[in-house]
């Protein structure tokens, strides 16, 4: 790991399943004649490969000017068991955090040291310095995040809507209740933020419905309000509904399936479009039923098939075929051919 470290890659580390220690740790060593002058390069920081890697990395820490190099050299000078170089590097990593205003950034580096802090590692790096470091991280996040996401494109949306989705999911795993208080409350800040990406709008619900935070009756009135949003103007706010749903449902249809009130909200929402409005939004909304699992799919398919809320309908109600025809072309489109799905019992 030193010689690594120091650019002279004598050995290659081989990642194995359930390590435990440093004994797991397995290598494939070849040497290149060429390596001697990596050597010789390497001795402007010590004569002995301890001092010299430890000098190279603060060093290197000096010299870092973003957060995600400086947790990558974190990451290395651990590995590499150099305690000197730790401290330093992770004073520079809580000095970097603090005067950085790039969230995107901070959320990269917090992952990693989360990890540290969770599980620990071999080297018996110091906690408390650590804690320190994600205390701050943590709280800039949640202060800068709601600023970060004004007026964003889709392709920024998408970049923010995968880094809240990785925090998130960091901070559950933490399970420190100072940290999850303080991320929820963000989240309701974001989630009422006026012109918030329809995107991350979905998300950021979803999250806080599955962490009981929000109920299912409150998330039913925030899909409604975004639905409803496209009265406003035309074009722009149809296809920000399109991307709340996608951020909502992304990456799992079990809810939409066993939720009656949700489906239907969709159902109604997607019928009362015109031709044009609904060829708009349905590649966005194509993709999101896309990823739905293949099992998923078909059962959403019969249900829609069998009719939705039967239950809600008086029992002399005759169905409406051209209604039904229409449904079977929709639900085509949106989901695949129907003929290629298994016919509903």
């Amino acid at each position: 790991h030193r010689l690594n470290l120091l650019g002279v890659p004598w050995g290659k580390h081989i990642p194995t399943r359930r390590q435990r220690g440093n004994y797991s740790e397995q290598w494939r060593l070849k040497w290149v004649p060429d390596m001697i002058v990596k050597v010789i390069e390497a001795s402007l920081y010590g004569n002995q490969i301890l001092p010299a890697a430890t000098n190279f990395a603060v060093e290197r820490a000096r010299r870092a000017k973003e957060l995600p190099e400086l947790t990558g050299l974190l990451d290395q000078v651990i590995l590499a068991d150099l305690p000197e170089a730790v401290e330093q590097v992770m004073a520079r990593l809580d000095e970097s955090a603090a005067l950085s205003h790039d969230v995107l950034h901070m959320m990269d580096a917090l992952l990693p040291l989360a990890q540290v802090l969770r599980y620990g590692n071999v080297r018996q790096t110091n906690q408390a310095m650590v804690k320190r470091v994600v205390d701050g991280l943590v709280t800039r996040i949640c202060v800068g995040l709601p600023v970060a996401c004004r007026r964003l494109d889709d392709e920024a949306a998408q970049e923010f809507f995968d880094r809240i989705i990785q925090v998130h999911a960091t901070l559950q795993t933490l399970q420190d209740e100072a940290y999850l208080m303080e991320w929820f409350a963000m989240l309701w800040r974001l989630e009422s933020q006026i012109g918030l990406h329809g995107l991350l709008a979905g998300r950021v619900c979803r999250l806080l419905f599955d962490a009981r935070q929000m109920s299912a009756r409150e998330a039913s009135r925030h899909l409604v309000l975004a639905l409803t949003g496209l009265e406003r103007e035309p074009a722009y706010p149809l296809l920000q509904a399109a991307f709340w749903i996608d951020g909502f449902l992304k990456g799992s249809g079990l809810l939409v399936l066993h939720d009656d009130l949700l489906l239907a909200l969709l159902d109604e929402w997607i019928t009362a479009l015109d031709t044009e409005a609904f060829v708009t939004v349905l590649p966005l909304l194509r993709r999101t039923f896309s990823d739905f699992s293949e099992n998923v799919r078909d059962r959403l398919v019969k249900r829609l098939r069998s009719g939705l809320a039967m239950a809600q309908r008086p029992a002399d109600e005759d169905l409406n075929e051209a209604v039904a025809a229409q449904m079977s072309a929709m639900v085509s489109r949106l989901l695949g051919p129907l003929s290629a799905l298994p016919e509903a019992s």
